[in-house]
């Protein structure tokens, strides 16, 4: 364990993910191709994306299951598929589980912990009681909510410095998603790393720093969640009763062109700016008006529709 201690500590602040021109072509179209980011220690990054777009793919070649065809990977400065020491400084969780056939959720935690050599029971014994986990029912038996409970309170007993977790709250209701990310939020205060696989929007939003969207195996867009969130400009969505002032609002603010619908008209603003632009729709007859907040869903939505 102390050696473990010594090789994170002496790389924090470094990068703990690297991903450098990897490419896994299955043909068809199917696996990634030439995707390049990496993950400071320390940060929540999430990949975002359609089903089939090869998230899970970028998850496997990093735990090693399938090998790159082309590029190069490393975790912690280790580059994988050649340092089996990697296993030591991972929790991971797939987006499909597949138990042993255990008599209980308590008989595999045990095994692991011992296969582990380095889990924490206490902490184990939290997560089981905050998750309300039944540890004495079969886990090939459990539900998909259960089974991914237990998943994660394997990876996260675990106590290793990075967490690749697919999709892990699909099968988790809206309460114990919210005890998911506050677990996580407790991952991240302890520097902990997370590779997050999820296209629930809030959830990426309430958890990470960085965002990624994958299309077809390829990165097409990413995204600052820090910048978002202390973006400098308002947007306002403003509803008119008459299409004169609606003319005249897209020529004094400069909004697009005459052919665009005028009942709504949508205005992002410098912060300094709003005091104006309340006074100037003060004069006007307009039908309703409400501040829309950035998102990644707005990012990343209107990056889809341009496909």
């Amino acid at each position: 364990m102390r050696s473990l201690e010594l090789l994170v500590n002496g790389l924090l602040g470094s990068q703990a993910i690297t991903i450098d021109e990897v490419t896994k072509d299955f043909g068809k179209g199917k696996g990634v191709y030439d995707v390049s980011f990496s993950v400071r220690q320390g940060e929540f990054v999430a990949v975002m994306g359609e089903n089939g777009a090869g998230k899970s793919t970028l998850m496997r070649l990093l735990m090693d299951f399938v090998r790159p065809d082309t590029g190069t990977m490393t975790i912690l400065g280790r580059t994988v598929g050649a340092d089996l020491e990697i296993r030591r400084l991972v929790s991971y969780v797939p987006g499909e589980i597949n138990f042993p056939d255990l008599k209980s959720g308590r008989a595999f935690l045990k095994e692991q912990l011992a296969l582990y050599g380095m889990g924490n029971s206490k902490k184990a014994d939290f997560l089981i009681k905050d998750f309300q986990l039944d540890i004495d029912a079969r886990p090939k038996r459990m539900s998909k909510g259960m089974k991914e409970k237990l998943a994660l309170v394997s990876a996260l007993m675990a106590e290793r410095p990075v967490l690749l977790l697919d999709e892990p709250t699909n099968g988790l209701d809206p309460l114990m998603r919210e005890v998911f990310q506050q677990q996580m939020l407790r991952e991240k205060k302890e520097g902990k790393t997370l590779l997050l696989v999820s296209n629930d929007y809030d959830e990426v939003e309430a958890l990470c720093d960085k965002a990624f969207l994958l299309t077809g195996g390829r990165i097409v867009k990413a995204a600052d969640l820090h910048r978002i969130h202390s973006s400098q400009e308002k947007t306002y969505i403003i509803g008119f009763n008459e299409e004169k002032d609606s003319r005249k609002t897209m020529q004094d603010w400069n909004i697009g062109g005459d052919d665009r619908d005028w009942r709504q008209l949508r205005l992002s603003i410098p912060l300094n700016r709003e005091r104006e632009l309340l006074a100037y729709l003060s004069h006007l007859r307009i039908a309703y008006f409400y501040q829309k907040e950035d998102s990644l869903r707005d990012e990343f939505e209107e990056r889809r529709k341009e496909e």
